[in-house]
């Protein structure tokens, strides 16, 4: 559970948008695949939410666009864990690739329900909780057509509280 950040990003214009403040809360699973080496897969719900700027109009007053999605992250990490007394202590850092399917906005029709891209995360974790900061970026584009609009993408980040059960 935690807040997410997002911003459009125009590739043709080299500008982005305001950052703006969403949520996400979900469940995943880490994996130990080796002493060092983890795997983490997860589902979570994701309010994205951002100013979409008008390309033609650059001073216009943006149209703030929200998204509700289903986000999917699949992260190999590398762990650095230390173990004294009763107390584990460790962080982790990873990197992955995510699917997010949108499955309500205000956009209309011209939103890409499939986005998918990149991420990497840092993680610390004391005993059964884990802090977690992901840094996200869409390869695919963020409308169906590119006719009216310019390549645009989500860019964001996501700050986690982890409880391990």
């Amino acid at each position: 559970i935690g807040p997410t950040t997002n911003r459009f990003t125009y590739a043709d214009n080299k500008h982005g948008s305001k950052t703006q403040i969403g949520f996400s809360a979900g469940l995943s699973t880490h994996w130990n695949i080796r002493d060092n080496i983890k795997l983490i897969v997860g589902s979570s719900y994701a309010l994205y939410r951002a100013p979409l700027l008008d390309a033609n109009h650059p001073f216009a007053n943006p149209l703030y666009r929200h998204q509700h999605a289903i986000h999917v992250p699949v992260m190999i990490c590398k762990q650095f864990n230390t173990e004294a007394a009763d107390i584990r202590l460790g962080s982790y850092i990873g990197i992955g690739g995510f699917y997010n399917h949108i499955w309500a906005d205000n956009f209309g029709d011209i939103l890409n329900p499939h986005q998918y891209g990149l991420q990497y995360c840092i993680g610390f974790k004391l005993n059964k909780f884990a802090f977690e900061f992901t840094v996200y970026r869409q390869t695919n584009s963020l409308f169906t057509t590119e006719s009216d609009m310019p390549k645009t993408s989500n860019t964001g980040g996501m700050t986690t509280l982890k409880l391990f059960f």
